[in-house]
């Protein structure tokens, strides 16, 4: 990495405050993404120009994971939902999958994620 290491608490802690989810942080969460983190940090090479693309990739990772825990807390009949026939679309890189989900996704009582 060429500059300074990123720093887990930081990113997770400034973004749970921005978006006032402190309530919802789990300590295995927190743990798993420090592990994350310090993976990158080992291994990962980020130039200075690129740090603030990074920084809110990260912090939107932690957001919607937050988000998510806040719905599970204020939802919890969420898990009670059936998920009737899932259907996964899987494939290389570059083979029109992507296509192919959003295709399948315009039909009625479909679901698919934002993003993966």
């Amino acid at each position: 990495m060429t500059g300074a290491p990123l720093d887990a608490d930081a990113i997770f802690d400034a973004t749970s405050k921005e978006n006032g989810l402190e309530a919802y942080d789990d300590p295995g969460l927190r743990q798993r993404f420090a592990a994350l983190i310090a993976s990158f940090n080992d291994t990962g090479r980020l130039e200075e120009v690129d740090r603030p693309r990074a920084l809110a990739q990260l912090s939107q990772l932690v957001r919607t994971r937050l988000l998510l825990a806040r719905d599970w807390a204020q939802h919890p009949e969420i898990a009670d939902e059936p998920v009737v026939r899932p259907f996964f679309v899987a494939g290389a890189g570059r083979t029109g999958t992507t296509l192919v989900q959003v295709l399948l996704s315009l039909g009625d009582g479909c679901r698919t994620p934002l993003s993966w």
